[in-house]
């Protein structure tokens, strides 16, 4: 059978390499990180240590069709923005990965989504006001093995001069589930959507009957740890929802000015 090349319409999501930490499976291996932090002395603090960081659950790729009715076009307008609403809440989540419909003509749609249940492409695909209102009249999800692009790759090194904003915090066992869905759902979409934000890590510590929360995040520069935390660097941004589910947390942090990262 002959092959087929049709334009397509899309957006690409930043997110794709960004999945949300949804639960705690197991441990990565342990990263060799050495950092300088300025003292209140005036003095140069120097810090090397060994971290682990919770590894994020195994993810999927799913590929959902649409196939439009005839006069899709025409009558896309009203519901359009309520479908890219819907479209960009998945895509800052990191499940929806590039979305748009194939060109000349315009017949069929594609959503690319990379997940950990079938089910949430499912359930995307019975609330999209598109196959709702009946502009799409038939719809299709597909496991999609992606060969050439999901090579199994080390982090990427954090470039030298990028600043890291240490926070910790206690919580029970029974919570702790709780709060990293927080983390997940609320935390790091707001996170992304700060200018100059490049990453976060969340690990946790056993101490008897309590857990330990360690937050890092690394960001391009102190004004753009500024325009997320405002005048005051030093203090905490934690919201009611998260210290609900705490017993104990830091109300100060810590910045660092990253010299050296080594990932294997």
């Amino acid at each position: 059978q002959g092959g087929e090349v049709r334009p397509f319409a899309g957006f690409p999501s930043p997110l794709s390499d960004r999945s949300s930490l949804r639960r705690v499976e197991k441990l990565e291996q342990p990263r060799l990180s050495i950092f300088l932090e300025k003292t209140k002395s005036q003095g140069i603090a120097l810090t090397i240590g060994w971290f682990t960081r919770v590894a994020e659950p195994d993810m999927s790729y799913y590929a959902l069709f649409y196939d439009t009715v005839d006069d899709y076009v025409a009558r896309r307008a009203e519901f359009r923005e309520m479908h890219l609403l819907m479209a960009r809440e998945v895509r800052e989540r990191g499940e929806l990965l590039l979305a748009g419909a194939f060109d000349d003509p315009v017949d069929r749609a594609l959503l690319v989504f990379r997940v950990d249940d079938r089910s949430k492409v499912e359930e995307f695909a019975r609330k999209d006001p598109y196959v709702v209102s009946g502009l799409v009249k038939k719809w299709e999800v597909r496991p999609w093995k992606v060969v050439v692009g999901n090579e199994q790759r080390s982090p990427a090194a954090r470039a030298s001069g990028a600043i890291l904003r240490h926070w910790s915090a206690r919580t029970t066992e029974a919570q702790l589930p709780k709060y990293l869905e927080h983390f997940s759902k609320s935390v790091l979409p707001e996170l992304r959507r700060v200018a100059g934000f490049l990453g976060a890590t969340v690990s946790t510590r056993q101490t008897g009957n309590a857990v330990e929360i360690f937050v890092e995040t690394s960001w391009r520069s102190l004004d753009a740890i500024r325009a997320f935390a405002g005048p005051d660097l030093e203090a905490a941004v934690v919201a009611p929802e998260a210290a609900a589910l705490l017993t104990d947390f830091d109300r100060r942090v810590r910045h660092s000015e990253i010299t050296l990262s080594d990932h294997t």
